[in-house]
């Protein structure tokens, strides 16, 4: 009766042990997606501010826009390939521009 016992004493422990270590991978996961959601959010936000800057004229102002916004995706660790290569294609070609202008003599 007694080996009983402890076997189920044992039983129970490693029980408890898996459940909490279940529960602290699910929590671990749980805080990244968050993280992960809020740089996407943020990217986005920053595209969008690139997008009115270059409507407007101001091509220093979309061109940090769109630093920040590739910046904000790669701290999201988000893996899509056109969403990352537009951003890159679209900050290169306004960041250029603005090189090129800086460059010219007046």
């Amino acid at each position: 009766m007694k080996m009983k016992r402890k076997k189920l004493k044992r039983i129970n422990l490693i029980l408890i042990g898996v459940t909490l270590l279940a529960i602290g991978t699910a929590v671990y996961f749980y805080a990244k997606t968050l993280n992960s959601h809020f740089e996407l959010e943020h990217s986005l936000r920053l595209e969008n501010l690139a997008v009115i800057a270059l409507n407007n004229g101001d091509k220093l102002l979309a061109c940090k826009a769109l630093v920040e916004a590739r910046n904000a995706l790669d701290e999201a660790d988000f893996h899509a390939k056109d969403l990352t290569g537009m951003i890159q294609a679209s900050e290169s070609e306004v960041c250029i521009k603005i090189n090129r202008m800086k460059i010219k003599p007046n």
